[in-house]
């Protein structure tokens, strides 16, 4: 993901922000509000918003959740 030369952000600050969101449960913005080091919320969900198709990502999320969820479950 390019993000332009003068994003004052890298594609992996992204990343890293919704990796943790997803593994505390939380919002992007709650995340970015409590963590020292990482770019603003609305910083990260324009990025998001501007160089992703969100419905996309959605459907990729779900469509990995519902095979974890098939492996790590019991039936």
């Amino acid at each position: 993901m390019s993000l332009g030369e003068n994003a004052d952000i890298d594609p992996e600050d992204i990343y890293e922000v919704l990796v943790g969101a997803t593994a505390d449960g939380t919002l992007i913005s709650t995340l970015c509000d409590r963590s020292e080091d990482s770019s603003s919320g609305t910083n990260i969900l324009r990025h998001l918003r501007t160089k992703l198709d969100l419905e996309t990502v959605k459907t990729v999320g779900n469509t990995l959740l519902s095979q974890y969820k098939l492996d790590v479950l019991p039936e």
